[in-house]
């Protein structure tokens, strides 16, 4: 919130704003104990919300005040107050250098002049103390009345940047890009001033502020921007594959100025000026008006030319001929710039995983929601916002609660407005300027997928047994659009015409499976374009200056492939854009986002002891998801994704050959053994919402509902030796809830009806029964992040709860043979807790740290033997990634051409 003048933060009274910008909020201040006036740089939100970045923060602060320099702005110290973090700096009057060249135009070269020695003599200074600035620009150097120059925010984009974690844009003053700062593979700095190993996402070094200091000398000297583009991914393109306009230097800027220009402007910082020193040796020769060699022996040929041109008047002629001719032939030969492929990573905040993203249509911009699918624990859940241009993703206000199911994020055509759907089924809307969230449509069957056209019109797929259907985007009836004879339709997407959408269909046949075009007017003349079950996205013309693509997933390769929207038909060649994509998002100007797809990440199985030490190999690399050891240790149980499905899978550990369970044309997943090991139990949505089924392990007979969870998202997670289901699914209200369902007929030969055990307000979420059957260890949120509890079963002692896990837990597993319960805690330690329990009292001893496991954040990660050994998915070649890959002009990169099916 941004502060009022007049009121406090610590002893500073704020006189007035500034500014504002990527790094914070900055307000004129009053220093109460030393009377004086200073500048306060108001920390973002996100970054005093996090612990560990501000006492990082604090370490890099105290670095960069040991800067002690005429010409650096001197930072005083931090006052932390509460939620509200500053910087307290040194209050610099004047104008920015960005200001001034605004005003001014081009600056005289004897303005320039000093000007860029002082700036010099700042990126010295802190070099020799190993600082590098790394967002050097006009903006970030003040100049006093008296021409004294103060450079601003040194080190700050480093100090302030997450280690954990558009077309219109001013690209000069654009906030640092920054995926996880200071790592190598991220884009860190102020775009038209960055580096080409900064946009490339390289480490950087002082070579990095070199560069920025020759683009910052040469904007003084032109009055134009080195490298400037209507948009951040042409900047960005103009940094890596051209030179500013050498012609556009001033006649009068002497030789010896354009090479030092030259010498910090070169692409590779091995061939780069490597010490700003030298450039400011340079600028004292020029000021000092010691003689240039070069200008001296271009005076020599200057005067031979001239004596040639007495002695022979017609050469002139000849000369221009031969370099007419010449220069046609390098003009007729030259090919136009190409824009380059510009990839970069962007994780999600708070640790929290990215699991629905969508691209705004005008690239500006990237929506994701953070939970985890395969949680229970959902809280916190929400849609962030993340400009191409920013710092770090923002929260959107008002959109806690939502669905962590994949793709059910979507945008409006103007790029103005989120869709979203809840946990709880609703369908919203809210503006990404601010506001409330409103409500679209509250149905009762889940929303699966959103697509919003042009004219005011929302598509929905719903049920996977229910048609396409449309509404208006300020709520009303729902209408189909698609028939639907019990095939899973869903993905919609407009096409540019607001009539025309693409959807696809899964679980028909092989005749009848693949992507649909249809029309709003449901008139029936749908048309298959392509026979795979995946999601397809249109790029108009408009983004490649070619022709209209159609993207698509094909074995797990992100393809393209030329499509003409008008007649929807496809022609040419299918081009490969991307390797191992699990879901995409397209915007209409080249920008690309996608994650990395699941299939093609392989564990291996191994067996452990208490210290992490392997003591044998269970099984051979392959995909193993939510595995789960058979009651006699022998085989498993687990998930694994094939042709964008997923299925449950079993495998003897002795003879090692997979058996496949399920076939539907819905996910089946999180498999789990009976007691005795004869039956199968698992989680899947083929009515449009969770339900668990169950079916002989041996894979004979048929799929049987055996529980109707009836919800959104659930699953069952312990199934005890009294035959008692142990299972959460969303409460609505109450979040999500622990229930069970007995399996045994009641004393009057009646099936016992499923009960709630635990639905409080908080999410309680993968419950397992200790051995004897009197207590349950859960995962729950009610200290606000989830940790481990033990509560008593059945009643009177359900009401005797002990909190197991101080900082932080899930995946709760108990000892068959010893009194013990682990758990996964902080940074994914195994953690032990031995125990002494009763009927009625359960008294934990202190925690131990066994071993970090391995592998990626789905539960069940881990299993325990009866012998004390543990199973252990350790990855072999891990492509699934929590982040998503951004990727500017992606056309631009060469591409394979794809076999046709």
């Amino acid at each position: 919130m941004p502060l009022r003048a007049g009121s406090h933060l610590g002893p500073y009274e704020i006189l007035a704003a500034i500014g504002a910008g990527g790094m914070g909020e900055v307000y004129r201040a009053r220093d109460g104990k030393l009377n004086r006036d200073v500048a306060l740089k108001v920390l973002p939100e996100a970054f005093t919300a996090d612990p560990e970045r501000r006492a990082r923060f604090t370490r890099e602060a105290q670095v960069l005040a040991s800067l002690n320099h005429p010409n650096i702005a001197h930072i005083h110290g931090f006052e932390d107050a509460g939620p509200t973090s500053a910087l307290v700096m040194e209050l610099v009057d004047g104008p920015n250098l960005a200001e001034l060249i605004q005003t001014r135009r081009r600056l005289p070269l004897d303005e320039a002049l000093p000007i860029a020695r002082q700036i010099a003599e700042a990126l010295e200074a802190a070099h020799e103390r190993g600082i590098v600035h790394r967002d050097l620009k006009p903006a970030n150097v003040k100049v006093r009345d008296d021409g004294t120059v103060k450079v601003l925010d040194f080190g700050l984009a480093k100090a302030l940047s997450p280690e954990s974690a558009a077309s219109s844009v001013d690209v000069m003053n654009s906030p640092t890009l920054t995926a996880q700062a200071t790592q190598l593979g991220v884009i860190l700095g102020t775009a038209a001033y960055m580096a080409p190993e900064q946009a490339k996402g390289r480490y950087v070094d002082r070579r990095a502020d070199i560069w920025a200091f020759g683009v910052v000398l040469y904007e003084m000297l032109t009055g134009r921007r080195g490298y400037d583009a209507e948009d951040v991914s042409d900047t960005l393109a103009a940094v890596l594959t051209r030179d500013v306009d050498w012609n556009a230097l001033p006649t009068e800027v002497p030789p010896r100025l354009v090479a030092l220009l030259r010498d910090c402007l070169v692409r590779d910082p091995k061939q780069r000026l490597r010490d700003i020193g030298d450039a400011r040796r340079v600028l004292d020769q020029i000021i000092a008006g010691v003689p240039d060699p070069a200008s001296a022996v271009a005076s020599a040929q200057s005067q031979t030319r001239r004596s040639s041109a007495r002695a022979l008047p017609w050469g002139v002629a000849v000369v221009a001929l031969v370099g007419a001719a010449a220069l046609a032939f390098v003009h007729f030969g030259e090919r136009p710039s190409v824009q380059q492929t510009i990839r970069f990573q962007v994780p999600g905040p708070e640790k929290s995983r990215i699991v629905s993203f969508a691209l705004s249509p005008d690239g500006r911009y990237l929506a994701f929601a953070t939970g985890d699918p395969y949680s229970g624990v959902q809280g916190g859940t929400k849609v962030w916002l993340r400009p191409v241009d920013s710092l770090e993703a923002r929260a959107v206000t008002g959109t806690e609660g939502t669905s962590v199911l994949p793709d059910q994020v979507f945008w409006s055509p103007g790029s103005d407005s989120i869709g979203f759907v809840t946990q709880d089924g609703k369908l919203k809307k809210v503006s990404i300027s601010g506001g409330p969230p409103q409500t679209i449509a509250s149905p009762v069957e889940p929303i699966t997928h959103g697509a919003w056209g042009p004219n005011g019109v929302i598509l929905l797929a719903r049920n996977p047994r229910l048609p396409i259907q449309r509404l208006p985007d300020v709520g009303g009836a729902l209408v189909d659009v698609t028939k639907n004879d019990g095939q899973n339709q869903s993905q919609p997407q407009f096409l540019p015409d607001g009539r025309h959408f693409l959807y696809w269909v899964a679980g028909a046949s092989a005749e009848t499976n693949g992507v649909y075009v249809a029309s709003l007017e449901n008139d029936g003349k749908t048309r298959r374009l392509l026979p795979d079950s995946t999601v397809a996205r249109y790029v108009p013309p408009a983004t490649t200056g070619r022709s209209g693509h159609l993207l698509f997933v094909r074995e797990n390769t992100l393809v393209a492939q030329a499509f003409d929207a008008d007649t929807a038909t496809l022609s040419g060649p299918i081009l490969a854009v991307a390797e191992n994509v699990g879901r995409f998002s397209i915007s209409q100007n080249g920008a690309l986002a996608y994650m990395a797809g699941i299939p093609t990440s392989r564990q291996q199985l191994v067996w452990v002891d208490r210290t992490g030490a392997e003591v044998g190999v269970a099984a051979a690399p392959a995909q193993y998801r939510n595995v789960r050891l058979s009651p006699d240790d022998k085989s498993i149980a687990f998930d694994r994704s094939e042709d964008a499905n997923s299925d449950v899978w079993t495998m003897d550990l002795t003879r090692g050959v997979p058996s496949k369970i399920t076939f539907a044309p819905i996910p089946d997943r999180l498999p789990l053994w009976s007691p005795d090991g004869r039956r199968i139990l698992w989680s899947s949505r083929r009515n449009g919402v969770q339900d668990l089924y169950v079916k002989a392990a041996n894979g004979t007979g048929q799929d049987e509902k055996l529980i109707a969870m009836g919800s959104p998202f659930g699953m069952a997670t312990d199934w005890s030796r009294d035959e008692l289901v142990l299972y959460h699914l969303q409460g609505g209200k109450t979040g999500q809830d622990l229930w069970i369902a007995p399996q045994r007929t009641g004393a009057s030969s009646e099936p016992q009806k499923p009960f709630a055990y635990l639905d409080s307000n908080f999410n309680e979420a993968f419950g397992a029964f200790s051995p004897d059957g009197h207590w349950i260890a859960y995962e729950s949120d009610e200290s606000g992040k989830p940790e481990i509890y033990v509560q008593g079963y059945p009643l009177p002692n359900q009401k005797v709860k002990v909190k197991i896990s101080s900082a932080g837990g899930t995946d709760a597993a108990w000892s068959k043979t010893s009194r013990e319960l682990f758990y996964l805690g902080a940074d994914r330690n195994l953690m032990a807790v031995k125990y002494r329990a009763t009927a009625t009292t359960f008294d934990p001893e202190a925690t131990k740290v066994l071993f970090p496991v391995p592998g990626s954040l789905v539960h069940r990660s881990y299993a325990v033997t009866g012998d004390g050994r543990f199973l252990i998915a350790k990855p072999v070649d891990e492509n699934m990634s929590d982040s998503v890959t951004w990727v500017l002009n992606w056309l631009a990169e060469p591409t394979q051409r794809v076999p046709s099916r």
